[in-house]
């Protein structure tokens, strides 16, 4: 049976608090891989890497949205880690149970306009690239979840509105 790695989730001891009410950690001292992501130069540095597969389905859900591809960008995880896709979701869980004691429960429900969508894919291109680069002091895995999952939720909210 695959275990499961202890995390923390780190913390600034700083807020930012959106319109909606949801609230997230600054990205005060966060370096912003989300303006690096634009352009093909960035996705092409990646071909023919072992992390090849998982940057091709995150710069298709990075450029098109789409539930359909960014569950992709989850299963290209677990096979480039070779783990069952239920490790990255028990990963997941436990992040969100860190972020319910942090921030409340269900508080990125909060997110419903253009800020905070931009702000889940910043975070998702931050935690892409520490999560590529084999970082492992918070689980950047289930944080590129996170943030894939948060993006979708208010894209889909964004698409009702307008």
């Amino acid at each position: 049976m695959e275990t499961v790695k202890e995390f923390v989730t780190k913390d600034s001891g700083k807020r930012e608090q959106f319109e909606s009410g949801m609230v997230r950690d600054t990205q005060d001292g966060k370096l912003r891989f989300d303006l690096a992501f634009d352009g093909p130069l960035f996705w092409s540095l990646f071909d023919g890497r072992p992390c090849g597969l998982l940057v091709r389905a995150a710069q298709k859900w990075y450029e098109n949205g789409g539930t359909k591809e960014a569950a992709e960008v989850i299963w290209q995880m677990a096979e480039y880690e070779k783990v069952s896709v239920m490790v990255i979701v028990e990963r997941y869980a436990a992040l969100m149970m860190r972020g319910a004691i942090k921030y409340s429960e269900k508080n990125w429900m909060k997110a419903e306009g253009e800020a905070e969508y931009k702000r889940f894919r910043s975070s998702f291109c931050r935690h892409l690239k520490q999560y590529i680069n084999g970082e492992t002091d918070e689980d950047h895995g289930a944080a590129v979840f996170f943030n894939l999952n948060g993006a979708e939720y208010v894209f889909k909210n964004l698409s009702k509105k307008g």
